[in-house]
């Protein structure tokens, strides 16, 4: 079918192209001088009706066109020198079926940022099309459609604008999600695309799930005791009942069978409870007040107290950094993919793993190979797996070589993994790890990135470390 061609100069941009920037134009133009234009654009006139009066009459039309398909070619080939270029004249297309076309014509080619879509996406539902009008027209889902416009909703266009070019994948949003707190949210997703984002967002969700076992177990207590200050706490004597909850599942548990043994008919009957939120611990303190206690003395000992609590609050802070790195290592693991790139380090590792004669921890075993009941031991009866039972079982699930490389990597981790260690002696202070910087070496020689807050944990240069001097 012979295409007419139409002059450059009347070929116009389209208002409402999803593709603000048509990149580097450079090679494309040079093709189009050695080979021409191979494909046609699609283009609509600018007025419709005049156009179709035009050609009903067999009689030129001579306005302008507007480009719905092809505009880094009708820019590449007024770089290339060209004058005219084949169109294929659209007059069928109304905005909204514009809009779609060019959308998918983007996505398609993967030439759209993910903001650009959203905004594509957007314009044709304020055009009067639904979710399911868009999902048709473009051939996306209608849940790629909600998650696209969720996510310039949620995070801003702004936001979204400044760590654009970074190498963010759609997962990286939907884990931000679990962030309720807005504020927080918008820190974190600073980080996105970066080496920090993984920490960021964990220390996000970890801090979060904390202050809602914080909040739930301040509302058990409060039923039970009265509030009291820190100050207060710390000058009274404990007497009768003393007792320390941190934020955690297993400490929900205990303090609600105390919620249930101090209501009038138990065995704490007659003794005024009170708590006190100690942040440094991460915990609440439930006791019983001395109304004879030495007050002076006690504020000598509140004194040695609150320095005990401050160093063992650095501690406690550490390790809970410590354990969010392990998490981070563990989680690169179980979904790490071998490639021909990275067999020799993992077989650099399993080497190594086979010659230190070091026992594979269990729960790393299990963690990694997504086992959640205790291995039988070999010496027991019952139906459960032993641990070589499962090993043998999972070897034989998985085939081909790069499903068993990810395997020789989980079985050589488990053995040189030192577990859920810090680097921190009895006083606080900076206790370097060998075992720990060898099993970073070893991760980032597979594409493992190390955050700045991991690196300086390992190193000792991290500022929540108790200095020499403080733990004197």
């Amino acid at each position: 079918m012979h295409l007419p061609r139409i002059e450059l100069s009347r070929l116009l941009p389209h208002p409402n192209n999803p593709r603000g920037d048509l990149g580097d134009l450079t090679e494309l133009a040079e093709s189009i001088k050695a080979r021409g234009i191979q494909q046609n654009l699609t283009v609509v006139p600018v007025d419709v009706e005049l156009y179709q009066r035009k050609v009903a009459g067999k009689k030129a039309y001579t306005g302008n066109f507007t480009v719905v398909i092809g505009h880094r070619r009708s820019a590449a080939a007024k770089l290339a020198g060209l004058a005219e270029v084949p169109c294929r004249i659209a007059t069928d297309m109304d905005l909204k079926d514009q809009v779609a076309v060019m959308l998918a014509e983007n996505m398609q080619r993967k030439e759209l940022t993910l903001l650009e879509e959203a905004q594509g996406m957007q314009l044709m539902l304020d055009l009067g099309d639904s979710v399911e009008d868009v999902s048709k027209k473009t051939g996306l889902s209608k849940s790629t459609v909600y998650g696209r416009l969720k996510i310039v909703k949620t995070f801003g266009k702004e936001a979204i604008e400044r760590v654009q070019g970074r190498p963010i994948e759609l997962g990286d949003y939907e884990k931000m999600y679990k962030i309720e707190n807005p504020e927080k949210r918008a820190e974190v997703f600073e980080q996105v695309g970066t080496k920090e984002f993984d920490w960021a967002l964990n220390s996000a969700i970890n801090a979060q799930k904390k202050e809602a076992q914080k909040e739930q177990l301040i509302r058990i207590i409060s039923e039970f005791a009265t509030e009291t200050t820190y100050d207060e706490y710390h000058k009274a004597r404990k007497s009768q009942y003393w007792n320390y909850y941190r934020y955690d599942q297993k400490e929900l548990e205990a303090v609600q069978e105390l919620a249930n043994a101090a209501k009038p008919a138990g065995h704490l009957e007659g003794v005024e409870l009170f708590y006190s939120v100690s942040e440094g611990y991460l915990g609440i303190n439930i006791y019983a007040m001395n109304e004879d206690a030495d007050s002076k003395s006690d504020e000598r000992n509140a004194a040695k107290q609150l320095e005990s609590e401050r160093k063992e609050a650095k501690k406690t802070q550490i390790k809970g950094m410590f354990k969010q790195a392990y998490e981070m290592r563990i989680s690169f693991v179980k979904r790490f993919t071998a490639t021909t790139e990275t067999s020799e380090a993992v077989n650099k590792m399993a080497t190594f793993a086979l010659f230190s004669m070091r026992y594979p921890i269990e729960d790393t075993v299990r963690t990694l190979l997504g086992i959640d009941k205790k291995f039988r031991q070999t010496h027991e009866k019952g139906d459960g797996e032993t641990r070589d039972q499962a090993i043998n079982r999972i070897m034989e699930e998985h085939s081909g070589v790069v499903s068993k490389g990810a395997l020789l990597l989980k079985g050589a981790y488990s053995r040189i993994e030192p577990g859920n260690v810090s680097c921190i002696d009895d006083s606080g202070k900076y206790t370097p790890s060998e075992s720990l910087a060898l099993v970073y070496d070893y991760l980032k020689s597979i594409g493992y990135v190390t955050s700045e807050e991991e690196e300086r944990l390992i190193s000792g240069t991290h500022d929540v470390y108790v200095s020499a001097e403080e733990s004197k």
